[in-house]
């Protein structure tokens, strides 16, 4: 298995979709994705910070890497474009950078498996707009 950097698009798209969510979901069923946009020490509710979470996501992948090819890449600074984009392709750069990520201990990380839990809400999603599962059967 490779591994390697993803763009700074593919990170916008995933930040992008985590900060159009209502705050209170974010906080409520992605805890530690919430955690991971605020300042350190930060207590209460306050909104996701999407320049912090795409930072955190990069430092993320970039220390996934290093550990699958025992490197030690620096963490560039990252600095956050809103990019919307159909939820299909939010989905698939999702999976992209959840597969880029699955190296080391990153996927105990509970930022990595909160992330993965989007990715399965967000399938669900998906799979329940669509015509076809609306029309099959409930047996």
């Amino acid at each position: 298995m490779s591994a390697y950097i993803v763009n700074k698009k593919t990170i916008d798209k995933i930040v992008t979709h985590i900060y159009n969510q209502q705050l209170e979901t974010v906080k409520s069923y992605y805890p530690a994705i919430y955690q991971a946009s605020q300042e350190n020490g930060n207590d209460g509710l306050q909104p996701v910070n999407p320049q912090k979470l795409g930072q955190r996501l990069w430092a993320m992948n970039v220390k996934a890497v290093d550990a699958r090819y025992k490197e030690q890449n620096p963490v560039e600074l990252y600095r956050f474009d809103l990019c919307v984009s159909r939820r299909i392709q939010t989905y698939k750069s999702l999976q992209c950078y959840l597969y880029q990520c699955s190296e080391g201990d990153v996927p105990q990380l509970p930022l990595y498996q909160d992330l993965q839990q989007l990715s399965t809400d967000m399938a669900n999603t998906i799979i329940n707009n669509l015509s076809e599962y609306e029309e099959a059967d409930w047996e």
